[in-house]
């Protein structure tokens, strides 16, 4: 999706070598994507996973990471309102990634985001395209993975 994440914004703690750069996977098929899911289908799935709202009236962005996933989002219902983390969002309505926005459709909400995956670590795209312009592969390990060192065993 353009750019990695921290990783306490993803698993709520600090890994020292997982630190957010600027990625390189605009030819990934999973760079840009949109996902509509009707509000009844929206609804089940909050309800499935302990989450239920009643009847959807709004999803809000509260807060977002570096790259700039969902890191908090605000669902509002008819019976209460919940707080769901991005990722959480990422699987409870199937979505690519955490890196999106939501808007309300007619009787659906339209997902558009960018990127595939949690967000950490090495994408494998913008390693394939960092190998392309000539980045060696020890290069390419140090741009995703800061303060490593790479041993030869």
């Amino acid at each position: 999706g353009g750019h990695t994440e921290l990783s306490e914004n993803v698993w709520c703690r600090p890994v020292p070598y997982l630190r957010a750069v600027p990625d390189y996977d605009d030819d990934s098929p999973h760079f840009s994507w949109t996902k509509t899911a009707n509000v009844a289908s929206v609804e089940q799935a909050l309800a499935k996973c302990g989450k239920g709202v009643g009847s959807l009236l709004a999803v809000n962005t509260l807060n977002r990471g570096v790259s700039p996933r969902v890191r908090l989002l605000l669902v509002t219902g008819s019976e209460r309102s919940v707080f769901i983390t991005g990722e959480d969002a990422r699987r409870v309505f199937g979505l690519p990634s955490s890196c999106f926005n939501v808007g309300p459709g007619s009787d659906s909400h339209v997902f558009a985001g960018r990127g595939y995956g949690h967000g950490l670590g090495m994408s494998q795209w913008g390693a394939k395209k960092l190998a392309e312009l000539g980045y060696t592969a020890s290069e390419i390990l140090s741009y995703y993975y800061k303060d490593v060192t790479l041993n030869q065993f």
